[in-house]
C-alpha cells in the first residue's frame, strides 16, 4: 500500500468506552472495551484483555497505539481494529469483522506490533492488512514490522488481504480469500485482480502456505522453510 491506510490515523485518537481508566494510566484492566474512532487520543494503557464490541465499527472502530495487552485481543462479529506499536502477550483472534472508516476502510489492520502467541482472522468483510512494506506512513512515520510469535492464520475474508514485511516465528496459512486489493484506494500498487498480497515476509524453520484464493495471489521474498500452494514462486 503506497499510501497509508488511515494516513492520518496515527496522528488521531480514540474513545474508549467500557472499563473506565484513561489511556495511559497504570495499571491493568480486566476486558477492557475498546471503541471509539479517533476522537480522543488512543489506548496507549496496559490491559488484561481487549474486546473489540460489535458496536466498534465505521467511525467508532478500536485504535490500540503504544498498548500493551497481557493476554489477547478479541474482535467480536461486526467490530473493526487498528493496531499499531502494541505488544500482545497472546493471541489476536478475530471473526467476521465490519468495516472501519478511518481515512481508508479496513477490518483489521496491524503494524508495528509483536504477538505472542496466534494471529487468527476470519470472515472478514474489508480489508485485512497485517503488515505492510511499501509505504512510509503506517507507523507514526516509518514503516515497522510485525513479529508473530505464533501460527498466523488469514481465512475467508471478503475485503482483500495484505500480510507483508512481518517477522514470523510460526506457520502463516492465507486461504480462501477474495476482495480486490485497488477497490476504494486500499492498495495504490495492487495490480488488476489482486485479491491477496503476501510479501517479504521471513521465518526460516517453519511454513508458509497459501490455497484457494480468488483471482490473482502477489507473492514474492518470502523466506520460510516450505513455501506451497499459491504463494510459491
Amino acid at each position: 500500500m503506497r499510501r497509508g491506510l488511515v494516513a492520518a490515523a496515527f496522528a488521531a485518537g480514540v474513545a474508549l468506552a467500557g472499563t473506565v481508566l484513561a489511556p495511559g494510566t497504570a495499571g491493568a484492566v480486566d476486558n477492557f472495551t475498546c471503541q471509539g474512532g479517533f476522537s480522543n487520543p488512543p489506548a496507549s494503557g496496559t490491559y488484561t484483555n481487549v474486546i473489540v464490541p460489535s458496536t466498534a465499527n465505521g467511525t467508532n472502530f478500536c485504535y490500540l497505539n503504544g498498548a500493551t495487552v497481557q493476554r489477547n485481543v478479541t474482535v467480536q462479529p461486526g467490530g473493526a481494529v487498528l493496531i499499531a506499536n502494541t505488544t500482545i502477550g497472546r493471541s489476536v483472534t478475530s471473526t467476521s469483522a465490519g468495516t472501519g472508516a478511518g481515512g481508508q476502510f479496513f477490518s483489521v489492520a496491524m503494524c508495528g506490533s509483536t504477538v505472542g502467541r496466534n494471529v487468527s482472522v476470519s470472515g472478514s468483510s474489508s480489508l485485512v492488512e497485517i503488515g505492510t512494506d511499501d509505504y512510509g506512513n503506517n507507523c507514526v512515520g516509518t514503516i515497522r514490522q510485525n513479529t508473530l510469535n505464533g501460527n498466523t492464520d488469514i481465512t475467508n475474508n471478503q475485503g482483500g488481504v495484505e500480510v507483508e514485511g512481518n517477522q514470523v516465528n510460526g506457520n502463516l496459512s492465507v486461504n480462501r480469500n477474495s476482495g480486490a486489493l485497488s477497490n476504494y484506494s486500499r492498495d495504490f500498487d495492487a495490480g488488476p485482480n489482486v485479491t491477496t498480497a503476501v510479501n517479504n515476509n521471513s521465518d526460516s524453520t517453519h511454513h508458509l502456505s497459501c490455497s484457494g484464493n480468488a483471482g490473482v495471489v502477489d507473492s514474492t521474498n518470502n523466506t520460510f522453510k516450505t513455501v506451497t500452494g499459491q504463494c510459491r514462486r
